[in-house]
């Protein structure tokens, strides 16, 4: 009897130590297959296979603090029938849902079951609240045998960028680069012009590389016209522009040898670059062998061209492409005018200079005040005070001089000229 006891009690014994091994056990599996999820959704943005979707809880949807779960799990919103899609909002608001949830569950009964990416983009494109735009992206992202196209990345990331937020357009660039889904060259071209327009140059040249590797989406026409603009327009004075023709000459060259013909805009770029670097003779090439691309020139490409031989005082080839133009029945820029103006003036080709003058108001082209000081300044330093004058109340009586202020301002820098010239006459004398 005691020993049967003994044994009953030692079985009692060891069933309670294996209860309580079992729950221990059950427990530490829980716990360890929590954080087991957690350390998998710190990592799965960047150990994400190819071409998989984030889910919702990922880092990828740290920006959206939205309870997708609360809303697909809410009876209202699971079923696609039509009498739910055109259901009110007050009926379609089910208790326990914030006013966001409750939007984001109308936006979704638009989408009939076996939506495609061409569907979300549609609603993409109707919603004009970003953050909800976000939810419905993520939350199709999520749908059986679903899965996002460049259509679909388009429309998120310019609607990102539109909202300046630029950090998130960052995320789906970098997905749709890792292979989140095929690119286009729509797709590709619209981050070129976002990221240069957000001034990160060197995030746009890495979407360029990318393009140049694809065998689908190469670099077209409007991709190197949205590339060169973009380099020339960093040339802000004649030192920054010879850094910067390196890569501007290297990235022309690359579009030559892809096969790639350039057009008006892309030659007018280049010559617009090489005069702000005042590399004139290389703008002076392209220029001549603009017939040979099938691309005559236009006015952009005179003004460029005219400007830029004046920074250098080449005042004869100036007046050769200015007479070329003007044979073409095209029309300068007010900006050339003064600069071809100023530039004959500070030669001391003072006749030829206004000339020009005369034929600039003829074309209602309005000279500023720096043009007329210089060429008063011109006419005053060769001694012709009173021609100066002269022409002064000439444009004067035309109604062609500056406004008041301006006006005053210049008879009164004559009238300095005259009287510093008195004082040195009365000297010699």
């Amino acid at each position: 009897m005691v020993g049967t006891m003994s044994f009953s009690n030692s079985g009692r014994t060891t069933t309670s130590l294996l209860c309580i091994a079992f729950a221990v056990f059950f427990t530490s599996s829980i716990r360890s297959k929590s954080a087991h999820q957690h350390n998998w959704e710190d990592r799965e943005v960047f150990e994400r296979p190819i071409g998989q979707s984030p889910s919702v809880d990922s880092p990828f949807a740290q920006f959206s603090n939205f309870n997708y779960r609360k809303v697909s799990e809410t009876p209202i919103y699971k079923s696609r029938s039509a009498t739910n899609v055109h259901m009110t909002a007050a009926h379609a608001a089910p208790q326990g849902l914030t006013h966001r949830e409750s939007k984001f569950g109308n936006w979704i009964q638009k989408l009939q079951r076996g939506f495609q990416p061409e569907d979300v983009a549609e609603v993409l494109k109707q919603q004009r609240d970003v953050d909800l735009c976000f939810d419905i992206f993520l939350w199709a992202s999520q749908q059986k045998r679903y899965k996002h196209n460049h259509l679909t990345y388009h429309v998120m990331i310019q609607k990102f960028a539109s909202a300046a937020k630029f950090k998130k357009v960052d995320i789906l660039v970098n997905e749709i680069l890792a292979g989140a889904c095929d690119g286009s060259e729509a797709l590709f071209n619209t981050v070129l012009y976002i990221y240069i327009e957000a001034r990160k140059l060197e995030k746009a040249i890495n979407v360029y590389r990318h393009m140049r590797k694809t065998s689908d989406c190469k670099p077209s026409l409007r991709t190197y016209n949205i590339l060169l603009s973009a380099l020339v327009d960093k040339c802000t004075n004649s030192y920054v522009s010879h850094l910067y023709m390196r890569n501007i000459r290297a990235l022309f060259k690359q579009m030559v040898a892809a096969n790639v013909a350039p057009d008006i805009f892309t030659l007018n770029t280049m010559i617009k670059g090489y005069s702000k670097s005042l590399r004139l003779n290389d703008a002076l090439r392209i220029f001549h062998q603009m017939e040979l691309y099938c691309c005559p020139p236009n006015a952009h490409t005179f003004n460029y061209l005219i400007r830029g031989l004046c920074l250098q005082s080449r005042t004869d080839n100036a007046m050769h492409i200015y007479q070329d133009m003007i044979g073409r029945g095209f029309v300068p820029s007010d900006m050339v005018y003064n600069s071809l103006v100023n530039s004959l003036s500070f030669s001391g080709e003072l006749q030829r200079a206004t000339k020009v003058l005369h034929e600039m108001i003829e074309k209602g082209s309005v000279p500023d005040f720096i043009t007329y000081k210089t060429l008063v300044d011109g006419l005053c330093k060769e001694g012709k005070r009173e021609q100066a004058k002269q022409l002064l109340h000439e444009f004067r009586k035309k109604d062609l001089a500056l406004d008041g202020f301006s006006d005053r301002k210049l008879l009164n820098h004559l009238q300095l000229w005259n009287e510093t010239v008195d004082a040195k006459n009365s000297k010699v004398s």
